[in-house]
This record gives C-alpha cells, structure tokens and sequence, in this order.
C-alpha cells in the first residue's frame, strides 16, 4: 500500500488510539472494554510495541494486562506511576519508561516528547485507583 501519510490512526474508545508509525504501533491509554458506547475490545488492538500511558486512572489503565501479555510492549508512563505499574502486571521494569517533562525519546519511527501535566487525585494514589479495576 503507498501511504500519503506518515502516520495512521484508529480510535478504539474513548481515550485509547492505536498509531502505526512506520513498523511500531502504539496505543494510547488501553481502557477499550470495559468502556461504553463502543463495540469494541482490547482484541481490536492490531498490534502493540509501545503504550502511551496519561496517567494512571482505572479508565485508562484497564487493558493493559492484557496488552502486556500478548505483546510485551515497552510502557511510556509518569514516573509516580512506573514501580507501582510494574508491581501490579508484575512486568519487567526495562519495559517500562518513566517519563519526566521535557523528556525526549527516541525509538526510530516514534518519537516522544513528555510535557508537564496531571490529572491525579493525589489523595488515592495509583494502588487505590487500582482499586476500581
């Protein structure tokens, strides 16, 4: 296929899009079934290298077990929400990239930029928004 564009993009659900880049595909904020209005499920993911993780609420976290199991992604995330990701899917903290602002990455056909933001209710935390799931 002869692509105009350098990127396509798939809306799965409310927050969650899936990005090909190239060869990488990354998906944005995994929370696919649980969310409603869409017929859609994590297994309407096509393919995961890399996912890109907002922030650590359960409606934007939800997926990614599954996710991780099937694709071994690296996960792009705040760096309060690193440890306690890696402890809840019990995977390889190598995968997982804390992200700072102003931090820039660069994986070949992606490249990422973290600027400063939250949305955290820092009363919870990431354990007990974990909680809702």
């Amino acid at each position: 296929m002869d692509r105009k564009y350098g990127i396509d993009i798939k809306w799965l659900a409310i927050t969650s899009f899936e990005f090909r880049c190239g060869n990488t595909t990354v998906v944005s904020d995994p929370y696919i079934t649980d969310c409603t209005g869409t017929d859609c499920t994590w297994e309407n993911v096509e393919n995961c290298d890399m996912i890109l993780l907002s922030h650590g609420h359960y409606d934007h976290i939800t997926d990614i077990p599954k996710l991780v199991e099937k694709f071994r992604p690296l996960i792009l995330c705040g760096e309060q929400t690193a440890i306690p990701l890696a402890q809840w899917l019990n995977y390889t903290p190598s995968r997982i990239y804390p992200m700072n602002p102003n931090l820039e990455l660069d994986f070949g056909d992606v490249k990422v930029k973290a600027l400063y933001g939250r949305h955290t209710d820092l009363k919870v935390g990431f354990n007990g928004l974990c909680g809702h799931l």
